[in-house]
């Protein structure tokens, strides 16, 4: 899941020298050019990145969630550890998941017994099993003026109607199998050909199903299924609030959530697991609430053992006594290697660098990074910590630099 807060944030940082030594320099210290030649680091020379956690580190860490059930902590002392000021709420109702796998304009799905479609503008319906029992498949394909064709397949395509607006598939609760350009996939609920903008050919599918049912599929995709109750009861309250925020707050009108990183992962019904969808029942519609609304309750799988504020009052840095060793925490401590030959082709247009410069965010624990200052002999670059990282590919904004021979 993807941060998109803001923070107030400092420039305190550890200025990185050729020989390895740390320096600490004020604010606007990295923007200094240098009067005359500096020493400059070897094109040759291994620049090691040391990291912890894997993620944002907004909220709660997945595996430090693991690790307070390891210690006999519930799911509620859990959530109150990583969202402190937020209290319980309820949210229900369905949610809109756009399939970003599925690339085509088509809806291409399996014939099975109950399928319907309907058609949004009329209200129409049409019971395909019963129409067409010998179909193999059916699809909604986009027409010009936001008209969409209903169309089966016997041994070639043929079109069973066309209609004004948008169209869409359901089996009265139980999976549909779509099929995307690699592979498929099933999905309860509602299968929709949605309009991005009423009118045009351009179309998108969207899975409308229930909330619990969407968790089903989260909780699995989100934590491992062998993990103790609490950690995933956890992750289906954190899952279902941050649903509820998404819906609420930040929609994108045809759709609520993505079904990638964006937002949360949501694979459909093929993914569900006894234990997972255990613990979403045994949460059932329960959520975290900060002002009597749902909380935006934002989680990655490693803090590195320490939260990063996410500009939200229950969004908070402090140190993380759960996401340790003990945890099984795979991701809590990481090294990449680079030379400084990539790092100059890249940020210091070929020239030899003179200083590498890490400057904190404000008011956090541990080494989360804002931005990495290069600079050479008349030149400086100053690179957010996440281009960095997206660059580097790193798995979180909280590391150190240092070279090595």
């Amino acid at each position: 899941m993807l941060s998109r807060t803001h923070r107030q944030l400092a420039r305190l940082t550890a200025a990185l020298t050729v020989g390895g030594l740390l320096a600490t320099t004020g604010v606007g210290a990295a923007e200094a050019r240098p009067a005359e030649p500096s020493a400059r680091i070897a094109a040759s020379t291994t620049i090691t990145v040391t990291g912890h956690g894997w993620g944002h580190g907004h909220g709660m860490s997945q595996w430090g969630a693991q690790g307070a059930a390891l210690k006999g902590k519930g799911y509620g002392q859990i959530l109150s550890f990583y969202y402190p000021h937020t209290g319980w709420g309820k949210a229900g109702g369905k949610i809109s998941a756009l399939i970003v796998a599925d690339k085509s304009r088509d809806v291409l799905v399996q014939a099975r017994s109950g399928l319907k479609a309907k058609a949004l503008k009329s209200g129409r319906t049409w019971r395909l099993a019963k129409k067409k029992p010998h179909a193999k498949r059916w699809r909604i394909k986009p027409l010009d003026g936001g008209r969409s064709a209903l169309e089966f397949k016997t041994g070639s395509w043929h079109r069973l109607k066309a209609v004004k607006g948008d169209l869409q598939f359901d089996a009265g609760g139980a999976p549909i199998r779509l099929y995307l350009p690699h592979g498929s996939a099933t999905y309860r609920g509602v299968l929709r050909s949605a309009s991005p903008k009423p009118g045009k050919k351009e179309r998108n599918t969207v899975n409308v199903v229930s909330l619990e049912n969407y968790l089903k599929s989260v909780v699995p995709s989100e934590e491992y299924p062998s993990w103790k109750q609490a950690a995933l009861r956890a992750q289906a309250v954190a899952a279902r609030s941050y649903a509820a925020y998404e819906r609420r707050f930040d929609g994108h009108g045809y759709f609520d959530v993505y079904d990638d990183t964006r937002d949360q992962a949501y694979r459909g019904a093929s993914v569900e697991v006894s234990s997972t969808s255990k613990a979403v029942a045994a949460t059932n519609g329960r959520i975290r609430t900060y002002g009597g609304k749902p909380a935006y309750t934002q989680f990655s799988a490693s803090n590195g053992g320490y939260l990063l504020a996410g500009g939200k009052p229950y969004l908070v840095s402090k140190k993380d006594p759960y996401d340790t060793k003990a945890s099984g925490d795979t991701n809590l401590n990481w090294t990449t290697k680079l030379t400084a030959r990539q790092l100059m082709d890249r940020f210091t247009h070929g020239e030899p660098i003179t200083g590498i410069t890490l400057s904190k965010v404000a008011g956090t624990s541990g080494h989360y990074v804002r931005t990495v200052t290069f600079t050479w002999d008349g030149g400086v670059n100053h690179v957010s910590a996440d281009t960095f990282k997206t660059w580097a590919g790193l798995k979180s904004t909280y590391f150190t630099i240092s070279p090595t021979s």
